[in-house]
Parts: C-alpha cells; sequence; structure tokens
C-alpha cells in the first residue's frame, strides 16, 4: 500500500546514527554505484526520522542492504531505478535456494523491498521543483513499485494453493495468529481491518468514533495515534502520501491488505466482494 503510517515512537538520537551507519556490508556499499548508494543513505535518513520503531528500522535495512549486495554480485548492480519485477523473482529465488531462507521470511524481506519502493514512488518520486519558469521531475517521478507484484516462485517457496474464502471461513486460530503478529509487529493499522474486515467494502467509511466504541484496546491504539497525529478526518483507515499529507483510504488500499493478509494466512482473503486479487 502506498505510503502507510507507521505508528511508533520516534528514535533517539544513538539508535538514528546506528541505523545510519553502515557495518556489515561497508565494503560492497563502498563499490555501489552512485544512484544506489545515494537512495540507501536517502531511505535509511527518512525511517530514522519517520514513526518507525529502532527493531523495524533495523530489518528494513537489513532487508534492503541484501538486496543491494546481491544486486551487486549477480545483477551487474543495476540502479534500482531499472530493476525489473523478473529480477526481484531471481533474487527471491536465490534466498531460497542458495541462503535456504523459508517462504515466511522471504516474503517479509519482499515486504522490506515493496516498503522501499514507496519510497521510491511516493516521497522522492513526487519531488518535483521549478526551474526557468518550467516544472521539473527528478529522475525517480516515473517510477513504479513493481516489488509487490513479484512471485516467489512456487517451485521455491513450497506454497499451498490460494484458496478463495472471506473471513467467516477461515479458521479462528489463523486469524488469531495473524492478529497476535499484527499486534506484536505495532501494525495497529492492518490490525483495525482486519478487525472489521466483516463489514467489507463499507470499512472504507467507518469511523474513529465506531473504532473506539466497537473495537478492542489495540484497535483504540490505532485512535490515539490518529488523534496525537492530528488526521484531519473522522475514517479510521488513512493513507499517508508524504510526511504531513493524508487522505481516507481507497478500494485500492483494501486491495494491499487482502493481498498482505493473503500471503500471511497461505489463502486468498477477500474484504469486498465485487473485486479480487
Amino acid at each position: 500500500m502506498k505510503g502507510l503510517i507507521k505508528t511508533t515512537d520516534r528514535l533517539t538520537a544513538y539508535e538514528r546514527d546506528s541505523i545510519m551507519t553502515i557495518h556489515k556490508d561497508k565494503e560492497v556499499f563502498s563499490k555501489l554505484c552512485p544512484t544506489n548508494r545515494r537512495l540507501i543513505y536517502d531511505f535509511l535518513l527518512y525511517i530514522s526520522i519517520a514513526s518507525y520503531t529502532y527493531q523495524t528500522c533495523t530489518t528494513l535495512k537489513a532487508s534492503a542492504m541484501k538486496f543491494f549486495v546481491w544486486n551487486y554480485e549477480y545483477n551487474k548492480d543495476t540502479s534500482f531505478y531499472s530493476v525489473k519485477k523478473s529480477h526481484f523473482t531471481n533474487f527471491f529465488a536465490y534466498l531460497a535456494t542458495e541462503e535456504k531462507l523459508c517462504y515466511e521470511r522471504i516474503y517479509i524481506i519482499k515486504s522490506h523491498l515493496s516498503t522501499l519502493s514507496d519510497f521510491c514512488e511516493n516521497i522522492i518520486g513526487h519531488k518535483e521543483y521549478v526551474w526557468n519558469h518550467k516544472v521539473v521531475h527528478n529522475k525517480w517521478y516515473n517510477f513504479t513499485n513493481v516489488v509487490k507484484d513479484a512471485v516467489i516462485p512456487v517451485a521455491v517457496k513450497g506454497e499451498p494453493k490460494v484458496l478463495p474464502s472471506n473471513i467467516n471461513d477461515i479458521d479462528t486460530r489463523e486469524l488469531e495468529k495473524l492478529r497476535w503478529y499484527l499486534k506484536e509487529t505495532k501494525d495497529y493499522e492492518a490490525y483495525v481491518v482486519l478487525y472489521f474486515a466483516h463489514l467489507g467494502e463499507d470499512i472504507l467509511n467507518l469511523t474513529v468514533d465506531e473504532v473506539m466504541e466497537q473495537g478492542d484496546a489495540i484497535c483504540k491504539r490505532w485512535v490515539r495515534f490518529l488523534e496525537r497525529y492530528g488526521i484531519p478526518f473522522k475514517n479510521a483507515i488513512v493513507i499517508q502520501f508524504d510526511y504531513n499529507t493524508w487522505r481516507p483510504a481507497t478500494k485500492e488500499g483494501l486491495n494491499h491488505y487482502e493481498q498482505y493478509f493473503s500471503q500471511f494466512l497461505k489463502r486468498k482473503f477477500i474484504i469486498c466482494n465485487d473485486y479480487r486479487l
């Protein structure tokens, strides 16, 4: 999903410096093409001052560096701007066959790379300036997140066939595992979406007051976050497009959560019955 809000406290100065410093892959980092080095720096700076936990920043950094090391060694150090969906598929296959990572771990790395791609598309890709009375876009302006559509090869991941279903058809124990995961990762907005998924498309009209009245303690943490950041909407499900720009979620946003939950549950999760993944 484009620009999801992260609901955590900001980092200390020490933690921020730690995130901004490359230790493990310092030698490879110094050899990367200038575009990729600059992107890594800008991304680490962004997550270190945005509302992510230190743990989340650390895992985002590790996943990004894992990709860029592979990209340097096996993909000709291709500029991230030019990396194609097929390249990411090759990377996921490498993680499974060479590093022996399980499907769940590869999916997390894929999610982290999608966060990096969203940063390219929605943050640095939106910047423009006026020069000689003309609007000038930077080179990331037309960048599109292709990671989210990249496939973890079936032959590699051994993933069960995804079956059609809705929330009432899914084993409650599996839903509890997903709720626990969202709670532990402090993805409170996703938790609210899962909690009220039975509303279908009407979840787009869910208000913060309704969440306070009908939601549990975790749902209410999301509302308090919205209040703390002064989000100017009554909608409980919103999207952050820039550091200070929000808008109510759309069906596209729900589609993101359907994909997110489906990947975790390894079966199709449907919120709105009038469209599919």
